[in-house]
């Protein structure tokens, strides 16, 4: 009997449940791999969505959703806002023996680059953080650099994430238990906005989203279930944190603080509180990057693992490198990469 063959297609917008149930499955998926994610990201953005998959026997063996941009004549690929995880995701192999595990695995990854790279100019993605071999990605030309999150196991019952908290933040913790503080859940994103623009402009950066464009993706968030405002109310309101949310991870999307209370520890109050809470039992709990040192130490304290995930980057010319080269610097100028 013939072996099946390889088929790498788009997905039909008929076929897109089949991607999410393969999403569900797959080791590194979640959330930020989802079609629901993908829908509101392109009404905000009004931007589309396209789905490629390798397929065997009508199975989905990976695949990767994106979203095509078209800069004059070149095809590029970008990270978009809010979206750490961004890249291929892979099924996981049916095959018993190590080496063809890894050998499906790389073909699979293989073809995908290769689509990828005749079709564009231009790509700028991230793996999942259970992604550790990159081999395939630099075998076929990518630039591949590592960056990092904090990732917290479940909590399990009768335990306590500040098992693992620093001395330093439990006595900043200690101090502000000291005050009449109330943790609120809300659907008002409008302090949280506030919040999260004055931050930027503390760092001297510029958010990812304008104000109403931010404001359009929160609230389609918090009415699809995939998110939740928490903010810590002293008298008034004075932080926020919004966590983004699926069946297996929980994750530390966007916060912010009154700036006339940063000299108080109210951010690292709110964050022990949220990520403590019962309704989130059994799942991890990912602080969304660790790569800028100021804001690494503030959740460096709270004692997660740290993860490693890899950002890949492809250009087909010489001149679309100068310009990624200029588009990289202009980003790292003003904005900031948590």
């Amino acid at each position: 009997m013939p072996q099946a063959e390889y088929v790498l297609r788009l997905l039909e917008k008929s076929e897109i449940p089949n991607w999410d149930i393969f999403n569900h499955s797959a080791p590194g998926g979640g959330l930020f791999y989802s079609s629901r994610w993908a829908e509101i990201l392109s009404e905000v953005l009004e931007r589309p969505y396209k789905i490629l998959v390798v397929q065997k026997n009508e199975v989905i063996k990976g695949g990767i959703l994106f979203w095509p941009k078209k800069v004059g004549m070149v095809r590029t690929i970008t990270r978009m806002p809010f979206t750490p995880y961004q890249g291929i995701l892979l099924a996981a192999s049916t095959r018993e023996k190590p080496s063809s595990q890894i050998s499906e695995t790389a073909d699979v990854l293989r073809r995908l680059i290769l689509k990828l790279k005749t079709d564009y100019h231009f790509i700028d993605i991230t793996s999942s953080p259970v992604d550790v071999d990159m081999r395939p990605y630099i075998w076929q030309g990518c630039q591949v650099a590592p960056v990092y999150t904090y990732i917290f196991p479940p909590m399990k019952e009768r335990s306590s994430r500040a098992d693992t908290f620093s001395q330093a933040l439990r006595r900043k913790i200690a101090v502000s238990r000291k005050q009449d503080l109330e943790i609120i859940e809300s659907d008002e994103a409008g302090y949280l906005i506030d919040f999260v623009f004055a931050s930027y402009r503390f760092h001297k950066t510029i958010p990812p989203l304008a104000r109403n464009r931010l404001l359009l993706f929160i609230e389609h968030l918090l009415k699809s279930s995939l998110a939740k405002i928490f903010y810590l109310k002293e008298k008034k309101i004075s932080a926020g944190l919004m966590i983004a949310q699926d069946d297996k991870n929980i994750y530390a999307l966007m916060s912010g603080m009154n700036p006339a209370e940063r000299a108080n520890s109210f951010s690292e109050y709110l964050h022990a509180a949220v990520m403590s809470r019962p309704e989130f039992q059994g799942r991890q709990f990912d602080f969304l990057g660790a790569n800028t040192e100021t804001f690494e130490q503030f959740k460096r304290s709270f004692g997660g693992s740290l993860q490693p995930y890899y950002r890949i980057n492809y250009t087909k010319t010489g001149i679309v490198k100068s310009l990624q080269i200029l588009r990289e610097r202009y980003h790292r100028f003003r904005r900031r990469t948590l």
